[in-house]
């Protein structure tokens, strides 16, 4: 999971989000080749941030009472830690 993802900076309704998800994975599929990322991020159009939004969007419908961080392990990579409370 790409840690970008977790400071929220998709603007995308849950609706344009699957839209833009699937119309992209659609192209991936057909042109055999994975999207290029953007630098800066490009929160509304970078495939990798948009499935990051997805994943984040959906552990919060699933788990409404249970607060989700995203936290960095030693080597950089991403889990979700899953806390009752604050």
């Amino acid at each position: 999971m790409n840690t970008i993802a977790s400071f929220r900076h998709c603007n995308l309704s849950d609706e344009e989000l699957l839209n833009k998800i699937d119309q992209m994975t659609d192209e991936m599929f057909k042109s055999q080749k994975v999207p290029s990322r953007n630098i800066p991020a490009k929160p509304d159009s970078d495939y990798d941030l948009l499935i990051g939004e997805l994943i984040l969007r959906y552990a919060e419908s699933k788990f409404p009472d249970i607060k989700a961080f995203w936290l960095a392990n030693s080597e950089s990579e991403i889990y979700i830690s899953i806390t009752e409370g604050k």
